[in-house]
Parts: structure tokens; sequence; C-alpha cells
């Protein structure tokens, strides 16, 4: 499994609890040192590298099962965004499955840069070779929203 903008690694120490092979990757070193200073009180086997993810077929690999975006797709602007969504298909096996968690633009106290459900049928489109699986809507916590902010979590397989 990719965690795409891995943060901290909660995510990905998740999967490794459940002895998933997993790569997070993010480009903060101080969360990409917190991660690894988690994985190993945790003893578990998470790997952690800095990575850019608008230059994500630098990584040199490809996965299978899951590619994880929690919180990253937001922060990418209009002309940002397809060079995103091209990395995660150069990395994403055939009939993978992407699973997004993004701020949505629905409902009171949304997040920076929400996002439109149509912003993301547009990203990861069929012309692209993408499959829109689900969108539902969904919550993120933050530190600043009571009971987390408004929530897309989309379901996307790559052909």
């Amino acid at each position: 499994m990719l965690d795409a903008g891995c943060g901290n690694g909660e995510n990905a120490l998740h999967v490794a609890s459940l002895e998933l092979p997993v790569l997070g990757f993010d480009v903060a070193a101080t969360a990409l040192a917190m991660a690894r200073a988690r994985a190993e009180e945790r003893g578990l086997a998470a790997e952690f590298i800095e990575a850019d993810a608008l230059r994500l077929g630098s990584l040199g690999r490809r996965f299978q099962t899951v590619v994880l975006d929690c919180g990253l797709i937001h922060t990418f602007d209009g002309e940002e965004r397809p060079r995103y969504v091209a990395g995660l298909a150069s990395v994403t096996e055939h009939d993978g499955t992407l699973h997004v968690l993004c701020f949505s633009d629905e409902g009171a106290g949304t997040g920076p840069h929400p996002v439109s459900r149509k912003e993301l049928t547009t990203a990861f489109n069929p012309d692209a070779g993408w499959d829109v699986v689900a969108i539902e809507p969904d919550r993120i916590q933050t530190l600043i929203h009571d009971g987390g902010a408004p929530a897309w979590l989309a379901t996307i397989r790559w052909r």
C-alpha cells in the first residue's frame, strides 16, 4: 500500500499493524521523523520516505492493492491536480484501488481548499483510465473542527 502524504504516519502504521506492506511518503521531514519514531516504538514494519507527490513516477515502484490519499489531493490547485493524478496512475497496478478522503465543498465549516464531487470525477475520469466506484459524504478530523470537517470519501479504481 502507498500512503500518499502520510504526515505523522498513523494511517500507514494502522496498515502495518495488519501485517501488510506499506510505504508512506511526505515532503515534511519532521512528520516523517515522527512516523519513523512511532513505527519503531510500536515495533511495526512500515517504510517512510521523503518524496514529492507531483513526481510519483520517481518512486520507481508500483502498488497492487491500495493507494491511500487522506487529505492530500485538496492541497493541489487546478493546474497541479492533473499532474498528481497522472503520478498516481504511474504507481498504481492494474485494477488497483485508490481511496481519497478530502475536504468537501458541501456543508457548513468546510476545510481549506474544499473539493467538489465534480472536481473528483473530472480528475479521475474514464478517459484517463480511472473508474470512480463511489463518492460518499464523510468527515475529516481536524484540530479546529468539532466533530470533523465535511469530507468526501471516494473509492476509485485504476484500469
